[in-house]
């Protein structure tokens, strides 16, 4: 999601164009009136969205906060936006936001608690997530693609390719684990790296000294290339 907002910044006219169904017209999503939005209610006492001014013009290093993108992609944005004639980026917000519940559900009653039938978990092969994740992948697989500001108004080639990908595979994996090996049902939030890569943190950690001591020490007088060091796992 964070690249999905990245690129839409820094399109050199901060628009994506992106068609919902074949044969229908193409839509555009501007985020200047994301913009509009968040100054629009900026001195009111109660705000109609979350949008705040770092959300709407994060600096390099404050793209990298997952909460700031969820306060663009939520479901007040979407609603203030229908709200206020910006009908077409409600369309896209929605699409993404859409996609982002749907591959995070890890809990088999969410849907019941929050009331949101799109965090129900993959139960069938034909359930709305499915339709969902294929309907996010094929809208986003028919933008042009593109490098730099000045590409068209469209997501980067690279991230065109890793959502049309990801969201094709996790409705493949899903029916897979339905049919052929007899899930129940599937929860696409526990899909996920956020353990390994919390394991492996601890490890790098634990391990810092042993590997950064050895580099003081003998780098200066032997060199890189002939230093070699033995990291004990256990």
């Amino acid at each position: 999601m964070k690249n999905i907002r990245n690129n839409w910044l820094t399109q050199s006219f901060c628009e994506i164009d992106f068609q919902p169904v074949i044969g229908e017209p193409v839509k555009r999503a501007k985020w200047n009136e994301i913009t509009r939005l968040e100054e629009a209610s900026r001195n009111h006492i109660v705000r109609t969205t979350r949008l705040n001014p770092v959300a709407c013009r994060p600096s390099p290093l404050e793209r990298q906060k997952v909460s700031l993108v969820l306060d663009v992609f939520h479901e007040k944005t979407v609603a203030a936006l229908q709200l206020n004639g910006y009908s077409e980026t409600a369309d896209f917000v929605e699409r993404v936001l859409n996609f982002w519940t749907v591959v995070n559900v890890k809990s088999p009653e969410s849907h019941i608690r929050l009331n949101d039938i799109r965090r129900a978990p993959i139960s069938s092969t034909n359930s709305s997530a499915i339709q969902e994740l294929l309907s996010f992948a094929a809208v986003v697989d028919r933008m042009p693609g593109g490098r730099g500001a000045s590409r068209p108004r469209s997501l980067t080639t690279e991230t065109r390719k890793a959502i049309h990908q990801t969201a094709n595979g996790l409705a493949d994996l899903s029916r897979h684990l339905l049919m052929k090996v007899g899930f129940s049902y599937v929860l696409l939030g526990e899909l996920q790296t956020d353990r390994l890569e919390g394991s492996f943190l601890f490890i790098g950690k634990a391990t810092a000294g042993v590997i950064i001591y050895p580099l003081i020490k003998f780098w200066p007088v032997r060199g890189y290339a002939e230093c070699n060091f033995t990291v004990n796992w256990s």
